[in-house]
């Protein structure tokens, strides 16, 4: 079973697709996260977690609309995480992200 072991809380808005945390994904070296969990707070997002930037248009990656959990369960999906604002959106988005092993 997963367990939580650090957390963030990005904003991500259209200027510019936003990753993770570089420290929070080296939590150390015997046990290093395996999985993220994130909610989607605010506004719709398009994720991308391939190494390809997402973009801001419809079909511009995996769009998550605002009170969706997700999670991501590999390594590379880890390490090449990106989201930016759904060109529809409002107003920013916010992602609450709990690390976990």
């Amino acid at each position: 079973m997963l367990q939580p072991v650090n957390f963030e809380s990005l904003t991500v808005n259209s200027a510019s697709a936003v990753s993770l945390t570089a420290a929070k994904l080296i939590r150390d070296n015997a046990s290093p996260p395996i999985a993220i969990e994130v909610q989607v707070l605010g506004a719709p997002i398009n994720v991308r977690a391939d190494g390809t930037a997402p973009t801001t248009a419809l079909g511009g990656g995996t769009r998550y609309e605002p009170t969706s959990v997700f999670r991501i369960t590999t390594q590379p999906g880890l390490r090449n995480f990106q989201a930016i604002l759904a060109a529809d959106a409002a107003m920013n988005a916010t992602i609450n992200v709990h690390y976990m092993v």
